[in-house]
């Protein structure tokens, strides 16, 4: 098809952060997005609202490195994390692989590796598999919740810390429901090299 013909289509140019930018301009106080969990608190989301978490989430993961076309698996259950992180995604450019959080880790690795995924988002309760599934990934981004219950950590090439066991990780202020928390080596590591390679401890 022709470009003239392209630009004569209704929704060319109109993809998904377009329209989010879109009604967050025109309808800023509009709600956007409801959560209503099976349990505690449930909160809503603006327009604007979605859209400042999604451009707040979007520099994270563009400062850790990602770029238009970077495959990022997402192992998550249905939230607002899950979604922004999607949404972040979307709006560089990168491409989110949604996978089902009830696949075992075989499954993982083969969706991982077959999709050419570089990072991961994930709830800390799947932080482990996905880790163990793909082990060559340079970062994992944990949904909101305490990191303490996943052995998830980072080997890194930093000077003494080198597959060292005292694993941290390290929160950037991109609130959502909570944070974000970027599973790093160790507290004074640059994020930056914290590309080596993922893996579960025993």
């Amino acid at each position: 098809m022709n470009r003239a013909a392209l630009d004569e289509l209704q929704m060319h140019g109109q993809d998904i952060p377009w329209l989010l930018q879109h009604w967050a301009t025109h309808k800023p106080d509009h709600p956007a997005l409801a959560w209503d969990p099976p349990e505690g608190n449930g909160r809503q989301w603006t327009y604007a609202e979605l859209l400042d978490a999604t451009h707040g989430l979007a520099v994270g993961l563009r400062d850790r490195g990602l770029r238009v076309g970077d495959k990022v698996l997402i192992h998550a259950e249905n939230s607002p994390e899950m979604l922004v992180a999607w949404l972040a995604c979307a709006t560089l450019g990168a491409v989110a692989v949604t996978t089902n959080t009830r696949s075992v880790v075989a499954e993982i690795a083969y969706f991982a590796a077959h999709a050419g995924c570089v990072a991961a988002v994930a709830d800390a309760s799947y932080a482990d598999a996905v880790a163990q599934a793909a082990p060559t990934l340079e970062w994992i981004a944990v949904t909101p919740g305490s990191v303490e219950g996943s052995r998830a950590a980072m080997r890194c090439s930093c000077p003494g810390v080198n597959g060292a066991s005292g694993s941290v990780a390290r929160k950037l202020s991109l609130d959502i429901y909570g944070s974000f928390e970027w599973l790093t080596c160790c507290s004074s590591c640059p994020t930056e090299t914290c590309i080596a390679s993922v893996s579960g401890r025993g």
